[in-house]
């Protein structure tokens, strides 16, 4: 898992009663440093920036506190019935947001996170994403740590419900030298949702068993996943290599109290023969963990 990330849920295991990545955000306080909300068809954005504190070594399981780091996040509102896209829109198309960092100032690396998606299904065909309120998490690392440092955001993304709307949006914020702004709630949750990288972790939902049979009528992956917490608000999202079309999974039933069969038909637009010896990105989410590993298809 993100060091950072893995870090952060030490402090943020409390306040998963507080907030929900699909509820309304909490009041910001006035020390928060915000953007401007960008207001767009049925959507309105900004961009959130803080200071995760120095973490403790029992908490981090590390030798020593480490360095504060920066983290920020791309806050949106959607209109009721309306949704916007994960890195992966879906089978039924869509557009996932581009970010564009390039004008930021003390900024060395930005890494943009993922909270867990949804998949949403209408008459067009099913689609990975958020509904109402999402905020994506993005951890900085800033040039220099300690100077100010100025975050500017180009974004396109979409956002749809009858129809698709392409959007575009412009955002800056700084954080002053010194500056500590508080993590805004909603952020938190974002960041505890943010699936777990990595080995399997206690409680998070992992794959048991996979199986594979790519030279049969029709070809397909079966996968048999634990949920430890519970399988309400279960699905298995799989991404293959860029460029490369995997079909979303289908539930075909259950191999034991806790554990659901998850099943990929590849003859479903996918090129099995560009897949084979790939390595496929699999997102497990869960309404009380996610988690995120890979599998290589032989």
């Amino acid at each position: 898992m993100n060091t950072v990330l893995k870090q952060f849920r030490f402090r943020t295991a409390m306040m998963l009663a507080v907030a929900t990545v699909f509820a309304s955000p909490a009041p910001l306080s006035a020390q928060e440093i915000v953007s401007d909300w960008v207001e767009g068809h049925n959507v309105r954005t900004r961009l959130v920036i803080a200071t995760l504190p120095k973490i403790a070594a029992q908490e981090a399981s590390s030798a020593a506190s480490v360095t504060p780091q920066i983290v920020a996040g791309l806050e949106m509102e959607l209109s009721e019935g309306w949704k916007t896209y994960w890195r992966n829109p879906g089978d039924a198309g869509g557009v996932p947001p581009e970010f564009d960092w390039s004008g930021s100032e003390n900024v060395a690396k930005v890494e943009v996170h993922y909270p867990a998606p949804m998949r949403m299904t209408d008459a067009a065909g099913s689609t990975i994403g958020y509904k109402k309120h999402v905020v994506f998490p993005v951890h900085v690392t800033p040039s220099k740590f300690g100077d100010a440092a100025t975050l500017k955001l180009q974004l396109a993304f979409g956002v749809c419900n009858n129809i698709c709307v392409p959007s575009e949006a412009t955002y800056e914020v700084s954080l002053p030298a010194g500056k500590a702004p508080p993590v805004p709630a909603a952020l938190a949750e974002a960041l505890a949702r943010v699936p777990a990288q990595g080995d399997p972790q206690p409680g998070h939902p992992h794959i048991e068993k996979i199986e594979t049979a790519l030279a049969a009528n029709p070809p397909k992956v079966t996968m048999h996943v634990a949920f430890p917490n519970g399988t309400a608000g279960a699905d298995v999202f799989v991404e293959g290599p860029p460029g490369e079309f995997v079909p979303m999974t289908r539930v075909k039933g259950k191999s034991g109290e806790n554990t659901l069969v998850y099943e990929i038909d590849l003859s479903e637009g996918a090129d099995v023969e560009a897949l084979k010896g790939e390595t496929l990105r699999v997102t497990i989410v869960s309404d009380k963990s996610s988690s995120e590993t890979q599998l290589k298809l032989q």
